[in-house]
């Protein structure tokens, strides 16, 4: 029973506040770590959220039980694994994936996290409650902290800005509650150490991780970069220079580009862009820009669609060896394409290329369905084409299947291209069938690469395999997140 003369201090007002601030951007960093090191979809959200409430109500349970000694050994605890959490998560799943027991690495991190991370921060609205101070007057900081952390986020949009905050909060909480003065120094130690050796940690633990997880050889991070979207690595080895996203090969020297020679360089050739001057090409994201490129060396006049300018960044700096371009000759869109094709006339476009992630996340997915597919046909000339990836090698897998409908179910006319190159099978659609033609390809490929490379297949042999699949819509995007775990 509340006591409604009992007084909310001012320290306890600080208190209640930095609790609600770390409370929320715990979760953010945590959801966000998670994401890059596993495998980000928003089921990691998911998993990260239920970790986090897990640990509220561990903490309402027991919060009120522990003794003094007991909480103060809970907040080092927390303070120390807060400090570690950028780089943490990724430590144990290297160790874990050395021994092959990475779904021990998820329940690690899961108890660690609701029991240490979630918890510790929702515990003291319990306490104060106890000491019979109205839960409303509690309530209204604790969520004042949390706002303020929400607008922070919003704000800055700078993740490393976000995590020195976090560090701050982090710190003062322990000065607050800590009641040993050498425990409170210990602490600003910890602070000052963690603040100055973050890059450097974080670089050796990226080094370890692109060496054990991708037998990167000699790995050096040459850019990494939180954005909005992805955590960006630039990863330069003897195998030659990578780029990552949350972890996730998007572009690798090592093939020499023979994902983006099949996903644009091969249907471009098909449009005859020597004969037809002035044919307009859309690439949808860009990574490296080797898919421009590839379009660019063929006369098109290419316009990128990326909706994150980090990643762009990162082409236009770091693959200029591979993609010979400068930023001023290439139409730059930096927006949603699908927003940007909806302001598009029809018909005015010759190809469309989709170099965009595998649907792990539901931004990506819907690139990924019929009803996507349908606005870029609405787009492409007549004899337009577009050009797909199916993030798999053939057309077995669920999730290829799915993608093979979307587009199947569009365009009347299509080719399937496997490329051993990169082990990755793609697919080149179009309403003129006249345009797509076997023979010609195999003779585009017999020129430049082993034609042994390469298997072509038109849309009557595979269509009976994929006619019985559920195509990809915006009403089917949250079972294909599931779906998804048979690509890996």
């Amino acid at each position: 029973m509340t006591n409604d003369s009992a007084i909310l201090g001012l320290k306890d007002k600080v208190l209640i506040f930095l609790a609600g601030f770390c409370l929320l951007n715990t979760q953010y960093i945590f959801s966000r770590i998670i994401g890059s090191t596993f495998f980000s979809t928003e089921l990691i959200l998911i998993f990260s959220t239920i970790i986090i409430l897990i640990g509220i109500s561990f903490s309402y349970a027991i919060g009120i039980k522990l003794n003094d000694k007991e909480f103060q050994v809970w907040t080092l605890l927390t303070f120390i694994m807060c400090l570690s959490l950028p780089v943490s998560p990724i430590i144990i799943y290297i160790f874990c994936y050395k021994f092959k027991i990475q779904l021990i690495a998820y329940l690690i991190i899961a108890i660690l996290g609701f029991l240490i991370l979630g918890g510790y921060f929702a515990v003291f609205l319990p306490k104060f409650i106890s000491r019979g101070i109205n839960f409303n007057h509690i309530y209204i900081f604790e969520l004042l902290g949390s706002l303020t952390c929400l607008f922070l986020l919003f704000i800055m949009n700078n993740f490393m800005f976000n995590l020195f905050f976090y560090y701050l909060a982090l710190f003062a909480i322990t000065l607050l509650t800590l009641n040993s003065k050498v425990l409170k120094i210990l602490s600003a130690i910890l602070v000052i150490v963690s603040v100055n050796s973050y890059a450097f940690v974080n670089e050796a633990v990226l080094k370890q991780y692109y060496h054990t997880v991708y037998q990167a050889n000699n790995p050096q991070i040459v850019y990494t970069e939180y954005s909005n979207y992805y955590r960006i690595d630039v990863v330069s080895s003897l195998q030659g220079t990578s780029l990552y996203l949350d972890g996730v090969p998007y572009y690798d020297n090592s093939i020499t580009g023979g994902f983006n020679y099949s996903l644009s360089y091969l249907p471009g050739r098909l449009k005859k862009p020597t004969l037809k001057p002035n044919l307009k090409a859309l690439v949808v994201g860009s990574g490296s820009l080797s898919s421009s490129s590839y379009l660019k060396s063929l006369n098109y006049d290419v316009t990128v669609c990326e909706i994150d300018p980090k990643v762009l960044e990162a082409g236009l700096r770091f693959f200029q060896f591979k993609n010979h371009l400068q930023p001023q000759s290439l139409n730059i869109k930096i927006t949603d394409c699908r927003n940007y094709l909806l302001n598009l006339p029809d018909a005015s476009l010759d190809i469309i290329a989709m170099d965009v992630p595998a649907p792990y996340h539901l931004q990506t997915a819907m690139l990924h369905t019929k009803e996507f597919y349908s606005l870029a046909k609405q787009k492409l000339k007549p004899d337009g084409l577009i050009s797909i990836c199916l993030c798999s090698y053939g057309c077995h897998k669920p999730l290829a299947k799915s993608i093979a409908k979307g587009l199947g179910l569009n365009f009347p006319y299509f080719i399937k291209c496997d490329s051993r190159l990169v082990n990755l099978s793609f697919i080149y659609g179009s309403q003129d069938s006249s345009l797509l033609n076997i023979d010609e390809l195999k003779k585009i490929v017999s020129l430049e690469h082993n034609s042994a490379y390469f298997d072509f297949s038109y849309k009557n042999e595979i269509w009976p395999k994929v006619k019985n699949e559920k195509a990809l819509s915006f009403n089917y995007l949250l079972p294909a997140l599931f779906i998804m775990s048979h690509v890996l």
